[in-house]
């Protein structure tokens, strides 16, 4: 059981006649005010129980500032959680009341240290962020991954940690959102060697304690919650023997989309299987020629690798990724029906030209990344494996009645360097970008004209990905999209 912080007397205080300050009533009546730290030691519960129903908040801060309080509650009974505290730091808090005749019932100043970061958890090189940058005053909720272990993290826009969960050695976060409730978030997780199925996905409260567990039988690269539902998406492999030509059979991994009650996903139906539902057997890159290993298993052809799975509950619409078919594919949200695809081989929609590609080229990215989808647009990172000129941040305009689309904003490393794996792009408020280089611990925010206005790097080694950007810790208030 976890020992309350501080036990606070809460004193009523009246204005004096003259308004130089607050003078204690001689009958104020001494309550209450109990601070536990939470299981993710940057967050605070505050309760107490105010003698009339009143506003009540906590203000709290560093220095004794006070400068900051949490949403005003009402109720006979209080109990408020104190959020986006700087890992190491101290801070002080008070518990306040303001009763409807205007009195202020205010406990004394509790002190909180908060502890340090989790062990081998280290600071990231976090850049200035200036006044034109659409990060000021707001949150980076991302995934942090290091040799053996990974972190799930929000920072505040100084770099500062105000919210950690680890994992145990070996088991590799795959995916960290906000949920819609605004009070939780959801941790996917598994094998980092995919040695073994340890997929799973867990729900966390604020406070960092496991609100739900649920297994997610050969999941790999995304688990979200489906909005709007109890349930629970996810990408999952899927095997079997495949005749790739007349008498040459291959033993090939692909994929499936699955869809299960939280806290239930050993009773999953399949919504989209690639190798029942999709497109007739082909070899789209050479990558699909060489062999793996998969949990153990070694001789496997992989032939779609799905990294993306996006839910869009406003077009009644999930959108997956196939990596190695270079393509993104729109499904129906409730039968898993596939509606169209774009890109790759099979694509449905017409493409102005890309100078920087082929011009025979089915693709028009290789190999990417796809976290945030639109009704006419989307965001990518092309890993860009197959053709020269280095990774880059693409984005598309398109029109899904017409079936055409158009690459309309783009930035490439300059170097030209490849990142081999993961990578993310995502929009930002005042049509700023987040590009996110994975391998390379690096995040560069850009401009519309594609001008690096901020950066932040990671020690060598470490591995960032997937940020979701929040204008707010109370309510998981996610920035908007421009």
């Amino acid at each position: 059981m976890t020992r309350p912080l501080a036990l606070l007397g809460l004193l009523a205080c009246q204005r004096d006649p003259d308004d130089t300050g607050t003078t204690p009533l001689p009958d104020a009546i001494a309550l209450t005010a109990t601070a536990i730290p939470g299981a993710a030691a940057n967050t605070l519960t505050v309760a107490w129980t105010p003698p009339d129903p009143g506003e009540s908040w906590v203000e709290y801060g560093l220095d004794d500032a006070f400068d900051r309080r949490t949403p005003s509650l009402t109720g006979p009974t209080v109990q408020t959680r104190v959020l986006g505290l700087k890992s190491n730091r101290a801070y002080q808090w008070r518990a306040v009341t303001v009763l409807a005749d205007g009195t202020r019932l205010e406990s004394p100043a509790g002190d909180y240290l908060v502890p340090p970061p989790p062990q081998g958890l280290p600071e990231l090189l976090y850049g200035e962020v200036g006044p034109t940058s659409a990060l000021a005053g707001r949150y980076l909720l991302v995934q942090v991954g290091g040799v053996d272990q990974s972190w799930a993290v929000i920072l505040d826009d100084e770099g500062d940690y105000v919210w950690t969960v680890g994992l145990p050695v070996g088991i590799q976060i795959n995916h960290f959102v906000p949920d819609e409730d605004g009070t939780s978030v959801w941790i996917a997780q598994m094998d980092r060697y995919q040695l073994q199925d340890l997929g799973r996905i867990y729900r966390y409260d604020l406070g960092g304690a496991v609100l739900s567990d649920t297994r997610l039988p050969n999941e790999h690269h995304v688990a979200i919650p489906k909005a709007g539902t109890d349930d629970v998406l996810w990408i999952a492999h899927v095997t079997r023997e495949q005749e790739v030509e007349p008498g040459v059979v291959w033993n090939v991994v692909s994929d499936e989309i699955r869809l299960a009650e939280e806290g239930s996903g050993e009773d999953y139906e399949v919504l989209y299987n690639f190798l029942d539902d999709g497109e007739d057997w082909f070899v789209p890159c050479s990558h699909v020629s060489a062999t793996e290993e998969l949990l153990g298993v070694p001789g496997y052809h992989e032939w779609t690798h799905t990294n993306s799975l996006v839910d869009a509950p406003d077009e009644g619409a999930l959108y997956i990724a196939p990596r190695l078919h270079d393509a993104l594919i729109q499904l129906d949200r409730e039968t898993g029906e596939p509606r169209w695809q774009l890109g790759g081989v099979h694509s449905d929609f017409t493409v102005a030209a890309d100078p920087r590609l082929p011009a025979d080229s089915t693709s028009l990215w290789s190999h990417g990344h796809l976290n945030e989808v639109w009704a006419d647009g989307f965001v990518l990172f092309d890993n860009n494996l197959h053709f020269a000129g280095g990774s880059r941040a693409l984005e598309f305009a398109m029109d899904q009645d017409a079936k055409t689309a158009e690459l309309v904003w783009s930035y490439t490393d300059p170097q030209g360097g490849v990142v081999p794996l993961l990578g993310d792009v995502r929009r930002l408020p005042n049509g700023h970008r987040l590009v996110t280089w994975t391998t390379w611990g690096r995040m560069t925010e850009h401009d519309p004209d594609g001008t690096v206005i901020w950066t932040a790097e990671a020690p060598v080694g470490l591995l960032i990905g997937r940020p979701t950007v929040l204008d707010d810790l109370y309510g998981l208030v996610e920035s908007p999209r421009e």
